[in-house]
C-alpha cells in the first residue's frame, strides 16, 4: 500500500518496508504503555490521532497535520 502510494504520486517518496515498519511501531508501543498504564491515556484517542497523523504526514503535497 505504501509503495503503491508513492509510484501514484499521493504519498512523498518514502522507503516503504521502513514506513510500514515506523507504522507497526508506533501502534504497538502505544498498545504496551496502554496494556501497563490504561489509565495514562484514552487509547481511542491516542489510535484516532495516530490514524489521522501518519497518513496525513505522508502526503505529497505535505498535507495540513490535524
Amino acid at each position: 500500500m505504501i509503495a503503491q502510494g508513492v509510484a501514484a504520486g499521493e504519498w512523498r517518496d518514502v522507503p516503504a518496508e521502513e514506513t510500514a515498519r515506523t507504522f507497526i511501531s508506533l501502534f504497538e508501543g502505544v498498545l504496551l504503555v496502554w496494556s501497563i498504564l490504561p489509565e495514562a491515556f484514552a487509547l481511542d484517542r491516542q489510535l484516532d490521532t495516530a490514524v489521522t497523523l501518519l497518513p496525513t504526514g505522508l502526503q505529497a503535497n505535505g498535507g495540513d497535520v490535524l
